[in-house]
């Protein structure tokens, strides 16, 4: 090709005279940009961390090089996380359109969410199985949506609370159910409050029948979900907040793994009992309700703020709220 001879030729004669050439320091790159809008969301560098797939180490190199090629700070560091600054503001407009634009690229305009009356795209928490309250309520509210519009295409993805969180504010989903939420989300209550109990399997003989202190976990071998889930994070303030260090001994998302490992082994779990309430109901699992203090979990559906909900998520809504506010 005539263009690809003459760059080759141009190069060729550059490379010949290396002190002609002059090298650009690349100021932004799509790394950069994509870690500090997941930072931006979560405002946390363990959640954004999660989020992106990376260690929080190498996470809080690629702001540190955006602020130093930026010449401002971002963020400003706490404890309990992290705020933007008034630059980290005004960037995020700017670092959102970035991302989102070479999403579209890459995969042909396909990454962003686009509301529409004929689909409705969900996501939802992991189920332990189909016979778990909330998985039960959503099939049921999602049947009479499409009832209601027999012409909607439904789409549901399940994952991790903070894995929920980001794919809405990314526009990857149009909806979500979670259990935790960022306070700068758009998000409806559901009604929905349940407290947690500790789950064991009554073979192991771990626990006396009845309640579960709080501080108690701390010396209970614990199988539990990871800091992606919001059920975890519920457990880990609860604890944090009452100076309890909780250490599990297992670390896991599959919560259907995670009860066959109870069955296998003398480790307990924490869930709401609705979760496995056909378990408890056949005695092959027991609860221990969590006291003193109780954590209690509050179901939210989350969306972004950047749009009005559509007709069939407002029924959705509106349907699941009715069926979660009955008895199971």
């Amino acid at each position: 090709y005539p263009a690809v001879a003459r760059f080759i030729g141009h190069l060729s004669k550059a490379l010949q005279a290396p002190d002609l050439i002059n090298v650009q320091r690349t100021v932004l790159t799509y790394r950069q940009i994509r870690c500090f809008n997941a930072i931006y969301r979560l405002r946390r560098v363990s959640a954004a961390a999660h989020a992106t797939n990376m260690t929080q180490p190498a996470l809080s190199e690629q702001l540190g090089k955006l602020e130093a090629s930026l010449d401002v700070s971002l963020f400003d560091r706490h404890r309990d996380g992290l705020t933007p600054t008034l630059h980290g503001d005004r960037f995020s407009a700017a670092a959102k359109a970035l991302e989102t634009n070479l999403l579209d690229v890459v995969g042909g305009g396909d990454s962003t969410f686009q509301p529409s009356g004929r689909r409705l795209t969900l996501g939802i928490l992991p189920s332990v199985s189909q016979h778990g309250l909330l998985v039960n309520k959503i099939a049921e509210a999602l049947l009479a949506v499409q009832a209601r519009h027999p012409a909607l295409q439904v789409v549901v993805w399940e994952a991790p609370d903070i894995t929920l969180q980001d794919w809405v504010m990314r526009g990857l989903v149009g909806i979500a159910v979670v259990d935790t939420i960022l306070p700068h989300m758009a998000r409806l209550t559901l009604g929905s409050t349940e407290s947690l109990a500790v789950i064991t399997d009554p073979r192991h003989q771990l626990l006396a029948a009845g309640p579960v202190q709080l501080a108690e976990l701390a010396l209970l071998p614990l199988a539990l979900p990871t800091p992606r889930s919001g059920l975890r994070q519920l457990l880990d303030v609860a604890a944090r907040d009452h100076a309890i260090s909780i250490q599990p001994r297992i670390e896991i998302d599959s919560l259907p793994l995670m009860i066959a490992l109870l069955a296998r082994h003398p480790l307990c779990t924490v869930l709401p009992p609705t979760a496995v309430r056909r378990e408890l109901a056949a005695g092959d699992l027991v609860a221990h309700p969590i006291v003193e203090p109780a954590v209690a979990r509050r179901l939210f559906m989350i969306y972004s703020g950047d749009r009005s909900l559509t007709e069939p998520e407002r029924n959705l809504v509106q349907m699941l709220r009715e069926r979660l506010q009955c008895d199971p």
